[in-house]
């Protein structure tokens, strides 16, 4: 699965420490309570958590003395279940030094002092810790570019890298040649002058291709349909060349849409739906009706090609759609694990866009583990032989779920 780079504000559970000072000045500190219920449930953690903030640290409201202390940090302990080991003793309490700096491990925590906070002030605290975790759920920026593998990134960035080189030098001869016209224009009016191209076309056709590049690599890497988004529909882009866009595209923009198209799908689901809902053509009528049945090892569906007599060259030639190629696709898929269509099947479809008549109706072998081979009617009825009846089921389950079956005529 994809998706990788990301800026990010890291969250992470709350994490508190209780601190008490005795009547003899000594300072003692709890373990670390990491967490209370609402965020154990929030990030879905494999341990347990019994109670809110609120409730665990009403256990200390009351604490007074060391051994009081020491006891409500074992109750406190407590309210955490470890699915490692659910039976382990409580963490004593230990005493730190009031006179040097605090250790890390108690500064990365929010330390709570005793018996300077009350039970009234304990009943804000859930509320304080609750705010504090949405606070930082706020604060996180999630990058569209979080969502693209590495390697992709990498493409994309060195590809950005050469279109801003070619853009700033067109930027740069235009300016050049505004400049130039200047004072071309400041010349006599009876002197013969032929201004100098600004080559504001060429910006357009940078920005066309530098988004058109991008939005290809996804579409011919993962088989999936991309569409390049228009650059000039940004409003908050005004420079232009009559209705282009000539403004330098940010790779984000681009990013974006790329995104947006994916619909929340990986590229594999992305192209493993695209299939789907290409290949249900072939088996369906205008109206959707099925048409196709499973007779034994055999997948047998009706009306699949169209098959005519070009006058011409004397050919029985049919006609290829893009539902009949993504037919093969879910096939390739099926055999292979890829999305491409398979070189034995593109064949396959050529043969029957041009060879002669004695070779259309040929019982194709192919050679495969899981089917056998192929073969088309002069009704346009084809015949596809599994290994067994299992494999065809699963076949049709896998790209073709929900689809009923049908009777198909000989």
């Amino acid at each position: 699965m994809p998706f990788a780079i990301l800026e990010r504000t890291e969250i992470h559970m709350t994490r508190k420490r209780i601190v008490f000072t005795d009547s003899l000045n000594r300072r003692f500190v709890s373990p670390e309570l990491n967490g209370d219920k609402t965020e154990f449930e929030l990030f879905g953690m494999g341990d347990q958590c019994t109670s809110k903030w609120n409730e665990i640290i009403k256990i200390f409201s009351d604490v007074s003395t060391l051994d009081e202390f020491k006891a409500a940090s074992d109750m406190a302990q407590r309210c955490y279940i470890s699915s490692i080991a659910p039976g382990a003793p409580p963490e004593p309490v230990i005493e730190i030094n009031t006179d040097s700096i605090l250790p890390d491990s108690l500064r990365n925590c929010e330390l709570i002092f005793l018996p300077e906070v009350s039970v009234t002030e304990c009943d804000n605290i859930l509320l304080t810790g609750a705010f504090d975790l949405l606070d930082k759920l706020e604060n996180v920026e999630i990058q569209v570019t979080d969502k693209f593998p590495a390697e992709d990134m990498e493409y994309c960035r060195q590809e950005e890298q050469s279109y801003q080189a070619a853009y700033t030098l067109y930027s740069e001869f235009s300016e050049k040649a505004r400049e130039i016209n200047a004072r071309l224009n400041a010349l006599p009016k009876n002197v013969y002058v032929q201004k100098v191209d600004e080559n504001s076309e060429k910006l357009y056709d940078c920005n066309e291709r530098f988004i058109y590049k991008i939005c290809a690599h996804f579409r011919d890497k993962y088989n999936i349909s991309i569409n390049a988004p228009e650059w000039k529909t940004i409003k908050e882009c005004t420079s232009g060349y009559g209705n282009r866009n000539t403004a330098v595209v940010p790779l984000q923009f681009v990013l974006d849409s790329v995104y947006e198209q994916m619909g929340g799908m990986s590229f594999e689901e992305k192209a493993f739906e695209e299939i789907k809902a290409d290949a249900k053509r072939a088996l369906t009528s205008y109206h959707g009706d099925s048409r196709y049945v499973i007779k034994g090892v055999k997948l047998i569906i009706a009306d699949f090609y169209c098959f005519y007599k070009d006058r011409i060259w004397e050919r029985y030639k049919a006609k290829i759609a893009d539902c009949h190629r993504a037919f093969f696709k879910a096939l390739s898929h099926f055999e292979y694990g890829k999305f491409d269509i398979n070189q034995k099947y593109t064949f396959l479809c050529g043969r029957w866009e041009i060879d002669e008549k004695e070779g259309v109706y040929d019982k194709h072998f192919i050679h495969s583990s899981i089917i056998y081979s192929i073969k088309v009617f002069k009704n346009g009825k084809v015949e596809i032989e599994f290994k067994d009846y299992q494999t065809a089921v699963r076949f049709m389950e896998t790209y073709f779920p929900g689809l009923p079956q049908k009777s198909v005529a000989a």
